[in-house]
């Protein structure tokens, strides 16, 4: 059976103070009650002297060879003078024992150990509770020249002072008993705020151990160490919970990367195995044809080519998306003039533009930079336009904007085509997605392009969004953090 901390230091602390209580009533009875027989020894001690003195004469007056052979009335003279003295019952003895005097017969009677001692040559004393009284008999051997001629005995009352002796001890017990309930008291509320903080501590860590850690929150206030032990293990218990939240994240993003890791790979594995099949196909059919039929043998080297260059463009993405993606990649982030970096990529790629009467115009108020990598920052740009010039409408104009929006700076990239239609618009940054599959291929796309865009800004703390504008085409808006002005 198990026991409550609550009640082990309760039943201590009782057990400690009870034992206390009752030894140390113990020790302050006995000491009172042998202060108090020191008393008496030292009276007795003290009367012995005083009644020596008259004893002593009485036998040399006399000069008998014994208390028996001296007169009653002679012993009563002496015994009423010496009662007269000192108030106390006298009596004497034969030194066999013999009663020969009694001041006082009408006295209760008393207890005879102490005259018993007397009859072997002792000086004794016997204390006797007659009626509520405390009578106290002294007894000794009368003894004069070595020769014992009776033995002398008295009584006295020492009740007044065994009463108050009872009354002291009644008071410090009252006084102990009081001590007792207050650290009895004391401890009920000790072992209370020492046990309620540790029991809601094992209910709490066994809840734990259990794997529940949304638990209710300890309200302890206490300044002392239970308090400091509360605080700590609520903060133990927090960092537990947020590190188990942090893994639980860490397994749902491994989950999801691993799913999108094989969605990836399997649309690598398509998406390679397309242009593949198409080469592998055209290459088969000339070997067979030969170059009897120049019109096969054209298309098919035409198609040959054009998958190659597909493919080409594809492995050269997948490379750039696994460094993008390794952790030993390390972008070389430094301050970009984003004016001038998008004046030279616009110059740039105003020569393929030609190739389809598209003209490309940018325009700035004034330089402004960035912290960012400029190989990086300038890929996302060119993929941008070149998309912007594959799948804009022919002999229309690329416009790109560059300003100012609060702490960022803005992008603005409009051009002419086909509208992409709303429930597709969410899904041109996943990889390997083309809004019209067929239109991609002809053109070469490998639908990783602007999957990589978004990867680039990400790391750069920017932001892509892609709009259709009526009437217009397309709106892509790029926003990067500003990192200074230039004066």
């Amino acid at each position: 059976m198990r026991f409550s901390i609550r009640y082990k230091i309760l039943f201590g602390f009782s057990l400690i103070f009870l034992s206390g209580f009752l030894v140390l009533g113990m020790i302050l009875s006995s000491s009172i009650e042998k202060n108090n027989e020191n008393l008496i020894s030292q009276n007795f001690n003290a009367n012995k002297l005083y009644f020596d003195e008259y004893i002593n004469e009485f036998i040399l007056l006399h000069d008998r060879s014994s208390l028996q052979n001296i007169s009653y009335k002679e012993c009563s003279d002496f015994g009423m003078k010496l009662h007269t003295k000192d108030n106390s019952r006298i009596l004497l003895y034969s030194y066999k024992g013999k009663l020969i005097y009694d001041s006082d017969s009408f006295h209760e009677k008393i207890l005879d150990k102490d005259l018993k001692q007397a009859e072997n040559n002792k000086n004794a004393y016997t204390i006797n509770k007659i009626n509520g009284k405390t009578i106290v008999s002294f007894s000794y051997p009368i003894i004069l020249d070595n020769k014992i001629y009776g033995i002398f005995r008295y009584t006295k009352d020492y009740t007044d002072i065994f009463s108050y002796s009872s009354n002291l001890i009644d008071k410090l017990m009252y006084s102990l008993a009081a001590i007792f309930a207050v650290v009895f008291i004391f401890s009920i509320f000790l072992s209370r705020s020492i046990s309620v903080p540790v029991l809601k501590l094992s209910r709490l860590t066994s809840e734990m151990a259990e794997g529940n850690y949304n638990t209710e929150a300890l309200n302890i206030k206490t300044k002392d160490e239970i308090g400091v032990l509360a605080r700590n293990f609520i903060l133990m218990k927090e960092k537990i919970q947020k590190q188990i939240e942090t893994i639980k994240q860490d397994r749902d993003n491994l989950m999801k990367l691993e799913e999108h890791r094989k969605v990836f790979f399997d649309s690598a594995t398509h998406e390679l195995r397309t242009p593949l099949t198409v080469i592998l196909g055209y290459a088969q059919m000339i070997k067979e044809n030969g170059f009897t039929d120049k019109d096969f043998f054209l298309k098919g080297m035409g198609h040959i080519e054009k998958e190659s260059k597909r493919l080409y463009d594809m492995v050269v993405d997948l490379l750039e998306i696994s460094k993008l993606k390794s952790d030993t990649n390390e972008m070389k982030f430094s301050e970009v003039n984003l004016k001038k970096m998008l004046e030279n990529t616009c110059e740039e790629m105003s020569i393929k533009a030609s190739k389809y009467e598209v003209k490309i115009v940018f325009e700035s108020d004034d330089d402004i930079e960035v912290m960012g990598d400029e190989n990086s920052l300038k890929q996302v740009f060119i993929n941008i336009i070149d998309n912007s010039i594959k799948y804009g409408a022919v002999k229309s104009t690329i416009s790109l904007k560059l300003e100012r929006e609060n702490n960022s700076a803005l992008v603005i990239i409009n051009n002419r085509g086909d509208c992409i239609p709303r429930d597709k618009m969410d899904k041109i940054f996943e990889p390997f997605y083309r809004v019209e599959k067929k239109a991609s291929r002809e053109k070469g796309g490998s639908g990783l392009g602007l999957y990589i865009v978004k990867d680039i800004l990400d790391k750069h703390n920017g932001e892509i969004s892609m709009e259709n504008v009526e009437d217009e085409g397309v709106r892509t808006k790029i926003k990067l953090p500003i990192h200074m002005f230039t004066k």
